[in-house]
């Protein structure tokens, strides 16, 4: 991937990330215990928590005009 340094900030995706916690894993290192490596998420993802971080990255974006 190029960078393209005439490519203006509003051509470019923003991205929010929302971890889904996986339970497979039952070991607790810090490669298996999400808690750790991602912090203290749901441990579902329901409509209601998605909205909110999804709303809360956009209140957060500066660039009004970027496509997610």
């Amino acid at each position: 991937m190029q960078n393209n340094p005439e490519k203006h900030l509003s051509e470019k995706s923003l991205i929010i990330p929302i971890f889904i916690m996986n339970s497979g894993c039952p070991q607790r290192c810090i490669f298996c215990n999400e808690k750790i490596a991602a912090g203290n998420y749901a441990p579902e993802v329901i409509k209601s928590f998605f909205d909110g971080e999804v709303a809360s990255y956009l209140r957060w974006n500066k660039d009004k005009m970027r496509r997610v």
